[in-house]
């Protein structure tokens, strides 16, 4: 079942099919428990911030709805004000949703409009209800299925890749009651973080195996870094482990890790903000837009590697005039062993020059004895094969013997050709 957005003209009820199929069953379902509960207006700084760079989007007013009988959300709202679920009220349960999801979303979309990012592609419903403001909100729907998702598609579709329906942002009860203090953080982490998906999907950039390291850890960093209110620098969720250097940016199976990069790059070269991403996301779009006007119509829902990666290099040199190798070579090393204040992500990371080998594979860190009078003649042959663009290797050649007042330098060469291009 899925819901269909539409108005209420007289006594009739004018519905956007959305592709619907001809054959497809239509029933009228009333649920007297279902509410919806409005936000109130962002925090006064990001009012102002946004009078002075505002990105145009049809409203950043939004509707919490939930159902007042769901079983888990009754409970988890009870334990939240310390009473007995018997004895809730409607209205202390639209209180307690206002401020933990509707308004939790106008400060998060505030924050995302003043950075310059498009607006979420979710549906904007009209309410007539809603006086003394403009009608028009996004909603956010509180549920049970144990999952918070923003589904990707288009006004043109009724079902999402994830078999939801479109326009929504769906957020499970369950995280209604969660804190900063948790390593997944509080439910503003889970709404700004879902909330970004759909403003990805607003530069059309398929989710997909491709892509999925670019929507997950960008939401990541960016779900963290509002959440925890940082005004020093962006910060990393710490349910996610750290990224693994030996992994190449974007891999899909660890999608999340790679906000490290992210967070790296808006601490090191972005006065620690993640504004930055709107050009890159912006940046993405005109190349995956250009490459499906050649006929790669594919590109749409799943970028190639190679053109996302290009899309990062570019915004990387209009933004910071240094390109993506650049950049991702200095993240390797302060994470790998300089560890500069900008690179320490988490409590506890090495803050002095030293090589962490937890941030590699086992299979991508060599150790080698040399004796160090020989070294100069000695060619040393790892076996470090099929090493994909912008991941890491470690080598560590430790002396057999002591030798005072010897220097070495290190070349390293490929024996089966040239390097590859990233």
């Amino acid at each position: 079942m899925l819901p269909i957005f539409g108005t209420i003209d007289g006594t009739t009820l004018v519905l956007n099919l959305r592709g619907l199929s001809q054959d497809t069953i239509f029933f009228v379902v009333y649920n007297p428990n279902m509410r919806r509960v409005d936000s109130g207006d962002a925090s006064a700084s990001l009012i102002t911030a946004l009078a002075t760079r505002t990105v145009p989007w049809a409203t950043n007013h939004w509707q919490a709805l939930y159902n007042s009988r769901e079983a888990t959300l009754r409970t988890v709202i009870a334990g939240i004000l310390g009473v007995p679920v018997a004895s809730l009220t409607n209205v202390a349960m639209d209180t307690c949703i206002r401020e933990r999801v509707a308004n939790n979303a106008a400060e998060a979309g505030a924050i995302y409009q003043t950075a310059g990012f498009r607006q979420p592609n979710l549906e904007v419903v009209a309410d007539a209800t809603r006086t003394g403001t403009a009608d028009a909100v996004y909603i956010i729907y509180v549920n049970d299925r144990n999952d918070n998702s923003a589904p990707q598609g288009s006004p043109s579709e009724a079902i999402s890749l994830l078999g939801l329906g479109y326009g929504l942002l769906y957020v499970n009860s369950n995280d209604v009651n969660d804190t900063p203090a948790e390593p997944l953080g509080s439910i503003l982490d889970c709404v700004a973080h879902e909330m970004f998906h759909s403003i990805q999907f607003g530069y059309d950039l398929g989710y997909s195996d491709t892509s999925k390291g670019y929507h997950e850890g960008t939401a990541t960093t960016y779900g963290s870094t509002i959440d925890k209110e940082s005004t020093h620098a962006p910060q990393v969720r710490l349910d996610d482990a750290p990224h693994k250097l030996s992994s190449f940016l974007g891999y899909e199976r660890t999608a999340y890790v790679y906000q490290d990069f992210y967070a790296f790059v808006g601490r090191a070269y972005n006065s620690d903000s993640l504004d930055y991403l709107a050009d890159v996301f912006e940046q993405m779009k005109t190349d995956v837009d250009a490459l499906v006007g050649t006929g790669e119509t594919k590109a749409r829902l799943a970028p190639p590697r190679e053109t996302l990666r290009r899309s990062l290099n570019t915004a990387f040199m209009s933004k910071f005039s240094q390109d993506l190798p650049t950049i991702y070579l200095d993240y390797v090393r302060q994470r790998a062993m300089e560890h500069s204040a900008d690179s320490q992500l988490r409590t506890g990371e090495p803050a002095f020059l030293t090589l962490n080998p937890n941030l590699f594979h086992a299979d991508a860190l060599q150790r080698i004895s040399a004796d160090p009078t020989g070294i100069l003649s000695t060619s040393l042959e790892g076996t470090f094969n099929n090493v994909a663009p912008f991941s890491s290797r470690a080598i560590v050649i430790t002396p057999s013997r002591a030798v005072a007042d010897i220097t070495a330098e290190l070349t390293i060469t490929s024996t089966v050709g040239p390097w590859a291009q990233p």
